[in-house]
């Protein structure tokens, strides 16, 4: 509903994607932080990143650490952050990624492998 709120003059097919995913990102960030808004503190755990689109309100907490440490990668890369959105808040594979970001699957599949470590080092060493 909020895209379609929007005032927007789509550039391609990539812009729809990018806000999109970022859309959706929020959105279920500012469900997961109403949620637990009563909570405070934030523990990083293990997360199966590829399982995002399955999170519940069980793992609310979870979302708002990914978001959290999505906003850190930005910091550190832009473009692979914006790749991995892609695939975890609209589900592209990454020969969809590829063709919207006008890349080869080589480079999205480093894009998206220099994101994970990224994290995972994050989480390890937060």
């Amino acid at each position: 509903l909020k895209l379609i709120d929007m005032d927007v003059d789509w550039k391609s097919r990539l812009h729809f994607y990018s806000v999109a995913a970022r859309l959706m990102r929020r959105i279920l960030v500012d469900h997961a932080r109403q949620k637990n808004s009563a909570k405070r503190g934030v523990h990083y755990q293990r997360v199966d990143l590829d399982q995002v689109a399955e999170l519940n309100s069980d793992h609310t907490t979870e979302l708002i650490d990914i978001d959290n440490l999505l906003n850190q990668l930005e910091q550190f890369d832009q473009r692979a952050c914006r790749m991995f959105e892609l695939r975890l808040f609209s589900g592209l594979t990454n020969a969809e990624i590829a063709a919207v970001e006008n890349l080869s699957i080589a480079t999205v599949e480093r894009e998206i492998r220099t994101a994970r470590a990224w994290i995972k080092n994050e989480m390890v060493n937060p």
